[in-house]
């Protein structure tokens, strides 16, 4: 046997197959809605200073990594030798410069 029950009278003028809107969601949707406009703005600023605070740190690991020589570890041998070489060269004519003025000066005196 089948009962039939007649349909409730609910105090709201919305109801759409046999789902029941009640007025007052309808602030609560726009807050919703409101609420999510705000969320998805502060994820995007999120976003770019995340990416700004990457670059800037990727940038200030750059110049604190060491300067790396690449070449021909030989050549770096000859132009050292070279310099040495030059060096001594120096120091042999100041110091033979030095000499003669201390022997003028004693000559002198």
């Amino acid at each position: 046997m089948l009962l039939l029950i007649p349909p409730f009278r609910i105090p709201c003028d919305l109801t759409y197959l046999g789902l029941i809107v009640l007025p007052a969601l309808h602030p609560c949707r726009r807050q919703i809605a409101e609420r999510q406009a705000t969320a998805s703005s502060l994820h995007a600023r999120y976003d770019l200073q995340r990416r700004q605070v990457t670059d800037a740190a990727e940038r200030a690991a750059a110049c604190q990594e060491p300067a790396v020589i690449e070449g021909d570890y030989n050549l770096k041998l000859l132009r050292q030798r070279y310099v040495a070489e030059k060096q001594e060269l120096l120091v042999k004519h100041l110091v033979g410069q030095k000499a003669r003025r201390e022997f003028l000066s004693a000559v002198y005196s």
